[in-house]
């Protein structure tokens, strides 16, 4: 039996991207997983280099606004 742990972070949504992007600079370039393609507020993409195994499919962002 193991602990499980989550994190529930808060971004505005203009710093989504940034916050990101920081850490797939740092994934090894060739993990033999295929990429995560992201949509984010705004409708920018952003391919990661990672994934957590999870699956889902898109989520509006325009109901999750931060004031």
């Amino acid at each position: 039996m193991g602990l499980i742990y989550g994190y529930d972070i808060y971004l505005r949504p203009r710093n989504v991207a940034g916050a990101l992007a920081n850490p797939a600079e740092l994934a090894p370039p060739n993990r033999g997983v295929p990429p995560l393609e992201l949509t984010l507020p705004g409708d920018d993409r952003l391919v990661l280099p990672f994934t957590s195994h999870f699956k889902s499919g898109p989520t509006p962002t325009s109901e999750h606004r931060c004031p």
